[in-house]
């Protein structure tokens, strides 16, 4: 159950981010495109490093599923909804805010959450 939740969250955001690297940001694929999904999917990584090198994989499972909502809201305010011309910059920006503010605070509640649910 917990390998399913990770994998499909995983798949969900780096699917996403794909799809804008290669079909938002740009018609052609570039240098940059490449450079701004790798840069997306490091969220990911680390969520998915904390899944598996810790004791409690709930832990980066609440973070990963929590960094997947913040892009999904993100693609709303930069493609769908955008509110000015400098919306495009959070496609820059979440990525560091994942990593220093979503993926703790996920990582944080996951490990809670398994700690209790372990007492349980």
């Amino acid at each position: 159950m917990q390998q399913f939740a990770l994998a499909a969250i995983l798949c969900g955001g780096v699917g996403l981010h794909a799809y804008i690297a290669l079909f938002e940001s740009a018609k052609v694929a570039t240098l940059f495109n490449a450079g701004l999904f790798s840069w997306s999917c490091l969220p990911y990584g680390a969520a998915l490093a904390l899944a598996l090198l810790t004791r409690r994989p709930w832990a980066g499972i609440v973070a990963a599923a929590l960094v997947l909502l913040v892009d999904v809201w993100t693609y709303y305010a930069v493609f769908v909804r955008p509110k000015g011309s400098t919306a495009a910059l959070a496609l820059l920006w979440m990525p560091l805010w994942n990593l220093i503010i979503v993926v703790p605070l996920g990582a944080a509640i996951g490990w809670l959450l398994s700690r209790f649910r372990s007492r349980g």
